[in-house]
């Protein structure tokens, strides 16, 4: 029975340290409260003790920065933990490429991707690369059953014109994009806010854009499609709280 005990303890602490390098070398760096979140401990100093292990045999290394006046200490892979995480052309972590007006940014996707990830019909995470010159991408994108949805992180209001160009660009590459390869493509955009204020505001300014620019021309969209309500907007906490249902 001890024995047996000993080797799921080495187990679970090999699938942490497995769940851990894959992570960081998709993330690049992280904080410990997410790393708390991904491996499910308790308590952030806990977690913080894990890294610190992991630190011990090289893995990973961390620096302090600053987000908004406040101290973070940002964990990443070094370059001995990129080689063992078994990825491909995974770089290690340099604090001097972190931009920290992009951070808190960067760890609220973090956040909202566990969030999701750890409900059963989500599935296919996704960072999607940069698309043709002056196309965007989404901050991310994901699997929800059969659907392809395209999150958006938004931590403050658009101007209402930036929006109805947001939505315009959305529908119009559905409509580029040739029918047989229509199903890796989002068909819904998911904007997750921090605060309620800001999640109605942003959903009350998606439903007013009704319209998009095909080839310089405004035209409406069909009703049918606005019906669909194919843009929504939800609190961090209405996340949660759905991928726990």
């Amino acid at each position: 029975m001890l024995y047996s005990t000993r080797d799921a303890i080495v187990e679970r602490n090999a699938k942490k340290r497995r769940d851990t390098l894959t992570f960081l070398a998709e993330e690049t760096c992280s904080t410990s409260s997410v790393i708390a979140l991904l491996l499910n401990i308790k308590s952030v100093p806990r977690a913080n003790d894990f890294l610190r292990s992991l630190e011990k045999q090289e893995i990973v290394c961390c620096s302090d920065t600053f987000i908004a006046g406040r101290k973070v200490r940002l964990w990443g892979l070094t370059e001995h933990g990129a080689a063992l995480s078994g990825r491909e052309k995974v770089q290690p972590f340099h604090p001097s490429r972190v931009s920290p007006t992009q951070l808190q940014h960067r760890l609220d996707i973090q956040r909202i991707r566990l969030m999701l990830q750890s409900h059963p019909a989500v599935s296919d995470w996704r960072y999607p690369s940069q698309r043709r010159k002056g196309e965007r991408s989404h901050d991310a994108e994901f699997r929800l059953n059969e659907r392809i949805i395209g999150l958006e992180v938004e931590r403050t209001v658009k101007s209402r014109s930036r929006y109805e160009q947001i939505v315009s660009d959305f529908f119009v590459r559905i409509m580029r994009t040739k029918e047989d390869e229509r199903a890796n493509v989002p068909q819904y955009c998911w904007y997750v806010c921090p605060t309620e204020e800001i999640a109605l505001r942003v959903g009350d300014a998606l439903k007013r854009c009704t319209r998009i620019n095909n080839n310089g021309k405004w035209e409406s969209l069909p009703e049918a499609i606005i019906a669909e309500q194919r843009f929504k907007a939800f609190t961090y906490d209405a996340v949660e709280k759905w991928a726990k249902k």
